[in-house]
């Protein structure tokens, strides 16, 4: 019977050590499998990874930055010509106004004197021709005689012309200066 028993035991133990190396090659294909599985993963995860450096190379080229400030300039560029012509119509505009309240002066001045005679070099009118000058007028011309009186300035930009008024009530543009001596405006 001990030889029975000593070779069952002997058979138990060979059995577990087939059971044992069994549970060791079914546990090698379950890692393999795990390795495979985890490959997938990393194959699922590697295109996250390229879009994320895609998303890092995202950017601007020098060219496009080139083009972009090249359209600034020139929108800055009209802006400014159009922004000079403005400046250009309110200085204009000022000087027609020193000039119609020229026109004023000069009446006050006749009733107060009873003559034109005077009145160019009067105080009223320095102080209006020095409002022209301030307002961008580059020349003014102020002419009297007894019974008339006429002044002019210039108006501010290219071809702008003169503002011609005068005793007789005309206060307009004109394209040419209205002479050394004349009382009246063209």
């Amino acid at each position: 019977m001990k030889a029975k028993a000593k070779t069952k035991k002997k058979v138990t133990k060979k059995a577990t050590k087939k059971k044992v190396t069994k549970k060791k090659v079914a546990k090698k294909p379950v890692k393999k499998a795990t390795k495979k599985v985890a490959k997938k993963t990393v194959k699922k995860a590697a295109p996250k990874k390229k879009v994320a450096k895609k998303a890092k190379k995202k950017g601007f080229t020098l060219m496009e930055l080139l083009v972009v400030v090249a359209i600034i300039g020139i929108l800055a560029a009209i802006v400014l010509v159009s922004l000079n012509s403005a400046r250009n119509k309110g200085k204009n505009a000022a000087i027609k106004s020193q000039m119609v309240s020229l026109r004023s002066a000069g009446e006050l001045h006749n009733e107060d004197n009873g003559s034109f005679a005077t009145f160019c070099a009067s105080t009223d009118t320095t102080n209006l021709s020095a409002g022209v000058t301030n307002s961008g007028g580059t020349s003014f011309d102020c002419d009297a005689t007894a019974d008339a009186w006429a002044a002019e300035a210039q108006l501010v930009g290219a071809g702008a012309g003169f503002w011609c008024v005068d005793s007789t009530g005309a206060s307009k543009a004109e394209a040419a200066t209205k002479g050394a001596t004349a009382t009246v405006c063209p």
